[in-house]
């Protein structure tokens, strides 16, 4: 059994060692002094950004949200792609490892006329974790 399992991880290790992989200067994790318990996970391809809000603070209640837009090599304009709130921000990367998060607007999807926890029009600096 042992020999089959490091027969299957060499064999892994042979297959992906010709599988390119490419990561993006601000493709990584994200982290904020104004965000309490949630990190950033971006990927950024061919003009456009990914974004996956992931929030640890409360083991019952960890949510996560994800978010894309157009990305021009150091600002991008993100909407919601899947959560629980209608959100439209901005992320300027000031460089390699930090950027700006600017929350234009959000409000709840199953309470519209609630704003998100989160402050709108708040310049929150974020720096990369790795």
């Amino acid at each position: 059994m042992k020999k089959a399992v490091l027969l299957l991880i060499a064999f892994c290790m042979f297959i992906l060692g010709f599988t390119p992989c490419y990561a993006g200067t601000i493709d990584g994790i994200w982290w904020g002094t104004g965000l309490t318990s949630e990190v950033f996970m971006i990927r950024e391809n061919a003009g456009t950004i990914i974004v996956a809000l992931l929030d640890m603070d409360d083991p019952v209640d960890r949510y996560w949200e994800a978010f894309f837009g157009p990305f021009d090599g150091t600002s991008a304009h993100i909407s919601t792609l899947l959560g629980g709130a209608d959100l439209d921000a901005t992320m300027t990367f000031t460089d390699d490892s930090t950027a700006i998060f600017l929350i234009n607007s959000c409000t709840l999807k199953d309470q519209p006329e609630i704003n998100c926890p989160q402050p709108i029009g708040v310049m929150m600096p974020i720096s990369k974790l790795f």
